[in-house]
């Protein structure tokens, strides 16, 4: 599992544009997930110019990958 947290930051870094504003990206493997922390440079606006926030930007990188919310009581 950590082998695809790691895919997951190169993908990000591979596909990201300079305007997205990303300065690091750390993803961590969990039982049945993968935690992904993204730090952006200064104060990002709310929304671009596409009208999606800076979170949905970053997720439209990964057409790939599905994002779910953890079941109530999930346990790392």
């Amino acid at each position: 599992m950590q082998g695809d947290a790691e895919q997951v930051e190169d993908r990000i870094w591979a596909r990201a544009a300079a305007d997205l504003g990303i300065q690091h990206v750390h993803a961590r493997a969990g039982r049945c997930r993968i935690d992904l922390a993204v730090f952006l440079a200064g104060a990002a606006p709310p929304e671009s110019s596409n009208g999606a926030s800076p979170v949905q930007n970053i997720l439209a990188l990964l057409p790939e990958w599905t994002l779910t919310a953890p079941d109530e009581g999930y346990e790392a």
